[in-house]
């Protein structure tokens, strides 16, 4: 699972939160979405809430205080939809990273593009430039991304067959043994790495 698909995992269940950039390519892959389409499907902070409230909640679901299926209304001067049914308030960004956060959404979800197009990662400095803010600002955007980046990884990476192309792999440390090492190397030259 591509740990930035912004698929808006309530931060309670998992602390992590993914945004679906809408390609239907492997999860592994990296966004064919340029800067400018980027823009055009974000435009403003309304549109990312609505996409927030879509991946989370769907234009119909059963309503929370009132338990029948309902419509929910965009409420003006709120972060908030309503239930048709009961009034019922509920918050897209409640459970998520961006919960009492001032910084504008538009801000995380390109933060979050950048993260996802670059095959090294982006600094706390390249994001300071990239989104015109202070360096404290771009730094705790970037150690939030990384948290949810690491955490989503963590339950992916290296689970089932394993195949390394390229790479050697080496044991370390004080209780590895040359021999030991030799026939780790051995393994991850040969395309696959497993523990003896």
């Amino acid at each position: 699972m591509n740990p930035l698909k912004l698929g808006f995992i309530p931060l309670k269940q998992v602390r992590r939160c993914s945004i679906s950039w809408g390609m239907s390519k492997s999860p592994s892959a990296y966004p064919t979405l340029s800067v400018r389409e980027f823009f055009k499907r974000f435009p403003d902070d309304e549109a990312c809430l609505v996409r927030i409230f879509n991946v989370r909640h769907g234009e119909r679901h059963v309503c929370r205080a009132c338990g029948k299926e309902a419509t929910f209304h965009r409420m003006t001067n709120r972060r908030a939809w309503a239930c048709s049914n009961c009034g019922d308030h509920l918050y897209p960004t409640a459970g998520t990273i961006f919960e009492d956060n001032r910084t504008p959404l538009q801000m995380w979800f390109y933060a979050i593009y950048l993260f996802c197009a670059s095959r090294h990662g982006v600094s706390g400095k390249e994001l300071q430039r990239q989104l015109g803010v202070t360096y404290k600002t771009a730094w705790r955007i970037a150690k939030h991304i990384r948290v949810l980046m690491e955490s989503a990884e963590a339950e992916v990476l290296l689970s089932g067959h394993v195949e390394i192309d390229e790479a050697c792999v080496v044991a370390s440390g004080a209780g590895a043994l040359p021999e030991r090492q030799s026939s780790w190397a051995s393994r991850s030259v040969a395309g696959e790495w497993s523990r003896p």
